[in-house]
């Protein structure tokens, strides 16, 4: 959805596990946080997210969408 608002192609670098927590120690996370971080992303790609209305009870206006998000920012990726 960034590419299509961006208007340009993204590249995405898939890496495993363990590219992943090797990286994320090389900038500083403490040792014992990226299997945990890690495992917690992984559940949302299997379960639902809690959809809540806390966003409107916090900053009394409605949520917005990644898409609305991303073309409020557009000028922030270039």
């Amino acid at each position: 959805m960034l590419a299509d608002v961006l208007g340009r192609p993204l590249p995405v670098e898939e890496l495993t596990k363990d590219q992943a927590i090797e990286r994320m120690l090389a900038l500083g996370w403490p040792a014992d946080v990226p299997v945990s971080v890690l495992g917690a992303w992984e559940r949302t790609t299997r379960e639902p997210s809690l959809v809540t209305d806390v966003v409107r009870e916090v900053t009394g206006h409605a949520p917005r969408t990644f898409r609305q998000w991303a073309e409020d920012h557009r000028a922030d990726f270039s």
